[in-house]
């Protein structure tokens, strides 16, 4: 049985190397690697970065996804170790501040931090909400979502 199991980076990646029947570690490799933005301004891809993603991991080991079982789905669901919710789920507006603190405390002194600070000052586009797939999946692998699976759930 496949499952799509998205709890922790670890249970993630094992997941994905599963579905594509490759090791662990040569996915790692290859998504730290990958400059997808350098890619982009040499190439100018006519597809949205998560195709574009998913074409070049593809093509780049010559292999098509295996159909999966089960999928379990946890998309921004995670909090901070010793968060106690004393204030209680805020609403997003409320929060913002502190995701991105978070955010910028997981990639201090990386490569990606400079980035993400432009991004928090700036913005960011918005046009994945327009996306809408029937499933969050279909964008990452194609025709790989149960029928059961709907946007926002956990299916099991």
């Amino acid at each position: 049985m496949i499952i799509l199991d998205c709890e922790s980076r670890e249970s993630a990646l094992e997941s994905v190397a599963t579905i594509y029947g490759i090791e662990k570690p040569e996915l790692d490799s290859f998504l730290h690697s990958l400059d997808l933005e350098a890619h982009y301004a040499k190439a100018d891809p006519p597809h949205e970065y998560a195709r574009e993603l998913r074409l070049l991991f593809e093509s780049s080991f010559s292999i098509a996804p295996a159909p999966i079982d089960r999928v379990c789905w946890f998309h921004l669901t995670r909090t901070h170790p010793n968060s106690d919710f004393s204030d209680g789920i805020l609403p997003l507006t409320n929060s913002l501040d502190r995701v991105w603190e978070t955010i910028l405390e997981v990639f201090r002194n990386t490569k990606h931090e400079k980035p993400l600070i432009e991004m928090r000052r700036n913005g960011v586009p918005d046009f994945q909400y327009g996306l809408n797939p029937d499933c969050p999946l279909e964008i990452i692998i194609p025709h790989s979502c149960p029928n059961r699976c709907r946007p926002g759930s956990i299916a099991a």
